[in-house]
């Protein structure tokens, strides 16, 4: 049904789900309280949402990526950049997450289901955003133009435009250079 297009760095998203979702990566780069570092700090915010809601449940990584692809559009995530993400979410202070047994077998549990990132709001407001950008591309292209599209189509070439950009957006909304560290770089396939 969506068109689905190769963003740089080998991520793979469906148009309309790819779109709220560049737009909430930068939404959370450019409001961010905290320095975002990497790839990794990006994505984060995404797979605590992809947590189990049960105090004490197992967290399955096949289930994280499965829960990537199907609320987010993140395509061919590597297992290993989830589970090095919920490393460094039981390495936090008052973690939402601990981790059982001996590396690199050991379970990750969920601590709390304290999640206070206010991530839900931001998503819900990139997408009225976005719906609001599609609706005035649409617009500029018939008034300027001549040219009618539909709104699928006016998708595409957002997304089109996002992916030939991708990481030029994300550096100027995170106020950094996104420099992967050795370690991550190497887990990361994408990357």
């Amino acid at each position: 049904m969506f068109r689905r297009c190769k963003l740089q760095r080998g991520y793979d998203m469906e148009s309309s789900q790819a779109i709220i979702t560049i737009a909430t990566i930068a939404s959370l780069c450019e409001n961010s309280n905290k320095s975002i570092t990497d790839y990794l700090d990006i994505i984060t915010p995404f797979v605590l949402q992809c947590l189990p809601s049960n105090i004490g449940a197992k967290v399955d990584l096949l289930y994280i990526k499965s829960r990537m692809e199907k609320d987010f559009s993140f395509y061919e995530i590597p297992i290993g950049v989830i589970k090095q993400i919920l490393i460094r979410i039981t390495d936090r202070k008052d973690s939402l997450l601990t981790r059982e047994g001996e590396s690199p077998n050991f379970q990750f549990i969920v601590n709390s289901t304290n999640l206070k990132d206010g991530f839900k709001a931001r998503y819900k407001k990139s997408k009225s955003d976005m719906d609001l950008v599609i609706k005035e591309l649409i617009l500029f292209l018939k008034n300027e133009y001549g040219i009618s599209c539909e709104e699928e189509e006016a998708k595409s070439m957002l997304l089109e435009s996002f992916s030939a950009f991708f990481a030029t957006i994300l550096e100027a909304n995170c106020n950094c250079k996104l420099d992967t560290h050795g370690r991550v770089k190497a887990s990361l396939s994408w990357a």
